[in-house]
């Protein structure tokens, strides 16, 4: 074929053109809109496109090309995986039945330069239909198998995913980083464990609602084969062997000396990138054999390191926080008490302040006993952390009401007279929580001091039951009113709220029917900070049930008559909030007398809604009183909605009614 100005070549009973004025890298075929390329084709760039095999292969998308180097790689990247729970590894093999299943067997021993056991080992592969983040497990022995799992004997999808969030019991991630969980897509509620029955062993699915267990935790580990004839290091220096990490986190002792023999007791003070120390892994999974070893051979000042993370926790205070009463004693023992008053986390918190937090009673009778032996046990009781709380406040908030009793126990009802630097008691710190149970132990354990419990009060003047009726604890109320009497709901904090203020403010009705069922109208007549009402809190927070439960009570003329200090009332707080759900139902209660309602200086609701921008609230009050009152409503001062209206939407919205 010769180039030039136009040359033509039969191909299969088509004939082929090559145009000069069409460039020489294109050969047109005539009378056809095909064309062959001298590129790769893409199907839907070049749907016209043909390609001859040896010169142009076929179009391989670049994610197709992407997943089958992945799954190349990933051959040689074959790995075991280990439970961590029994150390027996995930065993394919054939069976009769099946073709081939899967089970659990010991780690299949073999010489350095030796190949491991395919049957043992797994391979990740993935491929379009693998939805994101998920793969396939496929057994190296059989390449042509993937992992399924079944549930009532209902196959799901094949594809698994790793989930690498580890054990709770374990808390940080250089363990996590190799300790996985599997989990099938089809089945997002289950993750693959091993169950225990006598000595047989055997796979199930586990309901992760509560976390993951050690049962089904696996830990990979990848094969190294070594050349024949090579010297090779020890089985801790490989990597199918665990760190000197995983060994302190999984309790194997064996594997910690051999590490410490083999790198020196420095590597003891070895940390990982959120900063555990093996020490930090023993303790939190409660070894005690191995924290006892790991001080003993690199000191006590191993007890206080400190990680990066979470609060920055020390030794013991990891114990302390998985309620490992042995590994507190014991590093209580050999590093004395002295830890419990100089060792604190971020929050400023010691051991015995996290132990209350916790509400680990164990723990914290262990430590009180250390430091009873030097009758220094009620200076655990003086310790405070953050804000000033106690150990008392800490067993409060949290309702533990075993701890509050031994805190009780050892310190005395003095206990309940404790105040953080918020002035706050722990009798006000159930309420806030609304642990009734607790406040009825401290009550009883106060007889002799149990009005002045109501009466505490803390820097804002608030009481219990100020607490109560603010997050709404029904039952709670009831209780306090049955202590105190109905004087309950006349006390007022220092910004003058009362009670029922607090739950119109918050809208919680349930509570405002039980004090109006107590306290009845002269609670609507209750003024707080600048002359509000319960009817204006209502107003200013948008609760319309309030505002209609108000009007039950005390009729929607007369509550909406009732007006501040500033003389506002609650139909003018809520169309300056531009609250239109109130608006609406103080409307429908109360009808259009509410548009001329005025305060001192003359401001009606849509002088307020015009100059705070409220454009919905505008919109409604026209609807309601047509656009005259946009030019013929005027204050005291003599100014229109028009002439107060800042924003160009709400100067924009009145130009479109001129």
């Amino acid at each position: 074929m010769e180039r030039g100005g136009g040359v033509t070549a039969g191909f299969g009973g088509v004939e082929i053109g090559l145009e000069a004025n069409r460039g020489t890298e294109t050969l047109i075929i005539e009378e056809s809109a095909f064309q062959l390329l001298n590129q790769l084709i893409h199907p839907e760039e070049h749907p016209n496109g043909i390609a001859i095999i040896r010169g142009n292969p076929p179009f391989v998308s670049l994610l197709t090309e992407t997943i089958e180097a992945a799954n190349i790689e990933a051959k040689e990247a074959a790995f075991r995986l280990n439970n961590v729970a029994t150390r027996l590894v995930l065993t394919s093999a054939k069976s009769m039945a099946l073709g081939v299943s899967v089970g659990l067997e010991k780690k299949k021993g073999r010489e350095t330069h030796e190949e491991a056991d395919p049957s043992q080992l797994w391979i990740k592969q993935t491929d379009t239909f693998c939805p994101k983040g998920a793969f396939r497990l496929v057994p190296k022995a059989f390449p042509d198998k993937t992992l399924a799992i079944c549930k009532d004997q209902v196959r799901v999808s094949p594809d698994i995913e790793f989930d690498e969030r580890g054990e709770q019991r374990r808390g940080s991630s250089q363990c996590d980083e190799q300790t996985v969980a599997v989990k099938c897509h089809g089945l997002p509620d289950y993750v693959v464990g091993v169950k225990t029955s006598g000595n047989t062993k055997t796979l199930v699915l586990v309901k992760e609602d509560k976390g993951v267990p050690k049962e089904a935790l696996w830990r990979c580990s990848q094969p190294i084969v070594a050349e024949k004839g090579q010297d090779v290091l020890t089985e801790a220096a490989t990597t199918e062997e665990m760190s000197l990490f995983e060994a302190c986190a999984e309790g194997n002792k064996e594997a910690v000396l051999r590490a410490i023999k083999a790198k020196g007791v420095k590597c003891l003070e070895e940390t990982d990138e959120e900063g555990f120390t093996p020490l930090h892994y023993a303790a939190q999974n409660g070894h005690e054999v191995i924290v006892r070893e790991i001080v003993a051979k690199g000191g006590k000042g191993l007890i206080k390191k400190q990680t990066k993370v979470m609060n920055e926790p020390t030794v013991l205070h990891l114990a302390v926080g998985k309620g490992h009463v042995a590994i507190v004693t014991a590093l209580l023992d050999v590093g004395g008490a002295d830890l419990l008053t100089t060792l604190i986390d971020k929050n400023l918190r010691t051991a015995f302040l996290l132990a209350a937090w916790m509400c680990h009673l164990d723990a914290m009778r262990a430590m009180y006993a250390v430091m009873e032996k030097q009758r220094r046990g009620k200076t655990l009781l003086d310790q405070q952390a953050r804000h000033g709380n106690y150990a008392i406040h800490y067993a409060a908030f949290k309702g533990h009401l075993a701890a509050i009793q031994q805190l009780i126990g050892w310190g005395g009802p003095e206990e309940l007279d404790r105040r953080n630097k918020f002035n706050s008691t722990p009798f006000h710190k159930a309420a806030t929580e609304g642990h009734l149970d607790a406040m009825r132990a401290m009550r009883a354990m106060h007889a002799k001091k149990g009005k002045p419990l109501l009466d505490q009060e803390d820097n804002d003047g608030s009481c219990a039951i100020h607490y109560a009726a603010w997050k709404g604890y029904k039952a709670m109320v009831i209780q306090l009113i049955d202590w105190g009497g109905v004087g309950e709901l006349e006390k007022k904090g220092k910004n003058q709220h009362t009670p029922f203020h607090l739950a119109a403010q918050f809208g919680q009705v349930d509570v405002m029917e039980v004090m109006y069922a107590k306290g009845g109208k002269g609670l609507l007549e209750q003024k707080g900070k600048n002359g509000m009402y319960a009817i204006h809190w209502a107003a200013v927070q948008n609760h319309v049930a309030v505002v209609k439960k108000l009007f039950e009570w005390g009729g929607a003329a007369g509550e909406l008559e009732r007006r501040k200090d500033n003389d506002n009332t609650a139909w003018l707080n809520a169309a300056s909030c531009g609250h239109v759900d109130v608006m609406e139902a103080m409307y429908a209660a109360a009808g259009k007398t509410l548009l001329d309602q005025q305060n001192r200086n003359g401001y009606c609701a849509i002088h307020f809604a015009s100059q705070k921008g409220h454009v919905e609230a505008v919109k409604l009050l026209v609807s309601w009183g047509g656009t005259e009152q946009l030019t013929t409503k005027k204050t005291t001062q003599g100014k229109t909605p028009m002439d107060l209206a800042q924003s160009d939407e709400m100067r924009k919205l009145i130009d479109s009614y001129k």
